[in-house]
């Protein structure tokens, strides 16, 4: 896809499309309103992702390009998987409402 890196370190200000391969990291920094992001598994049935930080964990399971709707929101940060390929996914995290 168009403007997607594997570089997790452009994610830091929660705007971003990238590819990532389950047990990827991504590290926020302090302006967004998230913990770290780490993808726990991709496979046909989707992308489980799992937020967690200091105090608390949040997770995500089933993430699809194909889902109503297709975003899942934490704190004002909106996550979507846009593609499954294999073993990556293609994923576009924004500020909420952009």
């Amino acid at each position: 896809m168009s403007g997607t890196t594997k570089d997790l370190r452009t994610c830091e200000d929660g705007d971003c499309t990238v590819e990532v391969r389950e047990g990827d990291v991504i590290p926020f920094g302090e302006s967004v309103r998230a913990p770290d992001l780490t993808i726990d598994a991709i496979g046909p049935a989707g992308v489980d992702l799992r937020l967690s930080g200091e105090g608390t964990t949040s997770t995500f399971s089933g993430q699809s390009p194909y889902q109503g709707g297709g975003v899942s929101t934490y704190n004002g940060t909106d996550f979507r998987v846009l593609e499954i390929k294999g073993d990556t996914a293609v994923l576009r995290i924004k500020p909420n409402g952009l």
